[in-house]
C-alpha cells in the first residue's frame, strides 16, 4: 500500500520562541489507512491534523523538516506550501482535502443544502446538489425541507451529520 503522507523531523509550535507542542521523527500514513490519534489534552493531536491539512502554519522550519503529501505519482512537501499566497493555498486545500470540524463550522442562518454547496465554490453545482440530496436522505432521513430548513435549527448530532455530508460531497467540486 502506498503512502499518502510521509512525515520526517516535524516540529510544531504556536510561537517562534516556544518549545514544540508536537514532535514527530518519522510517520508514514498509508492511503486508505484508518488512524486514531489518542492522547491527553495538549499533546498535539489537533496540531498534527491541522498541519496535515494546511489549516495552521505551526511547523518550525529546520533541516529535514517535511510533510510529504503523495497523490498519484506527485510528491509535494507541504511545509513549502506556506510560501504560496493565501489564494493558492486555499485552492489547494479545497481541491485536495475535506474537513469535519469538531465545532462543525456551519452557517446557522443558511439552509441545510446551501451549507453543503456554498463552501465549495462549486463549478459543478447540479452534480454536487444531486449528490448532497442523496447523502442527506441517507444520513438525515427524518429531516424535511433541506432547501429551506436552517442549519441553526438542527440538533448537535444532526449538525455533525450535516458536516459529514459536506465533507463527502467535496469530491464533486
Amino acid at each position: 500500500m502506498s503512502s499518502i503522507f510521509e512525515i520526517d523531523t516535524l516540529k510544531c509550535s504556536y510561537k517562534k520562541e516556544q518549545n514544540p507542542v508536537l514532535e514527530i521523527n518519522n510517520l508514514k500514513i498509508a492511503e486508505g489507512e484508518l488512524l486514531f490519534f489518542l492522547g491527553a489534552s495538549g499533546v498535539g493531536k489537533s496540531t498534527l491534523i491541522e498541519s496535515l491539512g494546511l489549516m495552521t502554519n505551526t511547523s518550525k522550519y529546520t533541516h529535514g523538516n517535511k510533510i510529504v503529501y503523495c497523490k498519484s505519482l506527485k510528491r509535494e512537501n507541504l511545509v513549502h506550501k506556506w510560501k504560496e499566497n493565501s489564494m493558492a493555498l486555499s485552492e489547494f486545500r479545497s481541491r485536495e482535502f475535506s474537513f469535519i470540524f469538531q465545532s462543525t463550522n456551519l452557517f446557522d442562518s443558511v439552509s441545510i443544502l446551501d451549507n453543503i454547496i456554498l463552501p465549495s465554490f462549486v463549478s459543478n453545482k447540479s452534480e454536487v446538489e444531486k449528490t448532497a440530496l442523496e447523502l442527506l436522505e441517507l444520513f438525515l432521513p427524518k429531516i424535511e425541507n433541506y432547501r429551506t430548513r436552517l442549519a441553526g435549527h438542527l440538533s448537535g448530532g444532526q449538525k455533525q451529520r450535516l458536516a459529514f455530508v459536506r465533507a463527502l460531497t467535496a469530491q464533486y467540486r
